[in-house]
């Protein structure tokens, strides 16, 4: 893959896939950080799609196509590489812990694959797996597990999405999970110090992140259905949980995104929650709007485009030079507040 420099011209797209609808954006760095020059929404007005981790999903991909070519017809099209969000069903993510790991990324990639193999009978090369390894804490004398993110897809059902967009005239040049994607929007906002959690709503699923001074500790994906009164509750469990494992270790703030309806509406949702603060995030301290885009918040929402927007952020970090990523990796241990 070739490099390309970060500059303040250079445009990125992210398109994001729903059960409901899809949704595009185009982003660009600028002086102070990110700005939303362009979106698009594309609803299902009858039946939901429906995705599958290990089925594919063709009936469906008829109006899917004419979703796609439907919000990227206002997009600026000089570029045809982008950034897709898959539904958090297509791709699972969890993370894994091991006691040693090996040393390069394609050994590691095989050992994950040959677990795969075990707990669902898929064989390693049927299955496409990307990981992030945290940094180890500063005391790495201490004896001490690693752990990985691990995103694993089946190759034939991510394939076929990239074989849709190849189709549109879109090259697919990175390819995630909603969740990962809606996390990464956010993440400019999170404390890099203390234990914090992060909990992303999407239309019938939820996410879990722990973090602790910057360190992701804790992951859980949960199929739910879209009642934010259940999600409340598996929220709490899971918030227990990671408490009783580690010590009853207190987890400062929660701060929650949210892909679907009216983020004014979730505050007084959360503040059932006992003994742990919540946060949810201005979208606007995370990304400037253009002035075509100044509408946006009042119609849909900006918290609807976190998704594609963060697929758009990953494609300019898969883009960066060595360089660019430690000055985009430097602006985030910035602190919260800045993009």
């Amino acid at each position: 893959m070739k490099s390309m420099n970060i500059g303040f011209n250079k445009i990125y797209t992210g398109l994001s896939i729903s059960p409901s609808c899809v949704n595009a954006v185009q982003v660009q760095k600028n002086k102070t950080g990110w700005e939303l020059l362009r979106w698009a929404h594309h609803p299902f007005s009858q039946d939901k799609l429906r995705y599958s981790f290990q089925k594919t999903n063709a009936p469906d991909f008829k109006r899917l196509a004419t979703a796609i070519s439907d919000v990227m017809e206002p997009m600026d099209r000089k570029s045809s590489v982008i950034g897709l969000a898959l539904p958090n069903e297509v791709i699972k993510v969890s993370i894994k812990t091991y006691k040693n790991l090996p040393e390069t990324d394609a050994k590691i990639a095989e050992m994950i694959a040959w677990e795969m193999e075990k707990a669902l009978q898929l064989s390693p090369a049927s299955v496409r797996i990307d990981h992030y390894r945290p940094k180890r804490p500063q005391d790495a004398s201490a004896p001490q597990r690693q752990r990985l993110l691990a995103a694993i897809g089946v190759e034939a059902v991510l394939k076929e999405y990239e074989s849709l967009c190849s189709e549109l005239k879109l090259e697919t040049r990175t390819v995630a999970p909603a969740a990962l994607c809606q996390f990464n929007f956010y993440t400019h906002v999170l404390p890099t110090s203390g234990v914090i959690a992060f909990s992303g709503l999407f239309e019938n699923f939820f996410t879990l992140f722990i973090i602790e001074n910057g360190q992701l500790k804790f992951y859980q994906g949960i199929k739910k259905r879209p009642d934010r009164n259940y999600y409340l509750k598996d929220i709490h469990r899971a918030l227990q949980f990671y408490s009783q494992e580690n010590n009853d270790k207190r987890i400062e703030t929660l701060y929650i995104g949210s892909q679907i309806g009216d983020r004014a509406k979730l505050k007084p949702l959360f503040n059932r929650l006992e003994n742990i603060k919540n946060d949810i995030p201005d979208e606007s301290r995370l990304i400037d709007l253009n002035t075509h885009c100044q509408q946006l918040d009042k119609k849909l929402g900006l918290n609807n485009f976190s998704t594609a927007i963060g697929a758009a952020q990953s494609l300019a970090f898969a883009m960066a030079t060595p360089l660019d990523k430690l000055k985009m990796w430097a602006a985030k241990l910035k602190g919260p507040g800045t993009r």
